[in-house]
């Protein structure tokens, strides 16, 4: 694993304009629960995150977290060509059982994000994550998140 920087945790208490973006992903991960039992608020931690040439993260999920997610401040040169790839993997056995049109998922189970600027990406905490190593000089912004 090639880590980029990163921030401590507590990226949402940092300006009003942070806790204003922890205060719309927060909205966006009810929204994205709205399914199950209703929630009124959750626990958010956040993170910045800077990507430079050569870095990525390898294969993870994250614990103590139903929720997590990456809001893309400014993507850089974030592609297939360049890398810099949110690939996102279901661990489940026999989840590639069935492949319909509405599985997002191929038949490995994999599926690959080439993140743009203004992107909000929430998946559940226990998928398997990892990003591609990013091929650019031009420096990635995103800030990640965990939700409970």
């Amino acid at each position: 694993e090639r880590l980029g920087w990163q921030s401590g945790n507590d990226f949402f208490r940092w300006s009003p304009a942070a806790a204003t973006l922890g205060r719309v992903i927060a909205d966006a991960v009810i929204d994205a629960h709205s399914d199950r039992a209703p929630i009124a608020e959750i626990g958010l931690l956040g993170w910045a995150n800077l990507f430079t040439r050569g870095v990525y993260f390898s294969p993870h999920t994250h614990a103590d977290a139903a929720w997590s997610g990456v809001y893309y401040v400014d993507a850089g040169d974030s592609s297939p060509k360049r890398g810099g790839m949110l690939m996102i993997r279901d661990p489940r056995a026999g989840a590639a059982m069935i492949a319909s049109p509405s599985n997002a998922f191929d038949s490995a189970c994999s599926f690959e994000l080439a993140p743009r600027t203004g992107d909000l990406v929430i998946f559940p905490a226990w998928l398997l994550h990892w990003v591609t190593t990013y091929d650019s000089d031009q420096p990635r912004i995103s800030v990640s998140f965990n939700a409970r």
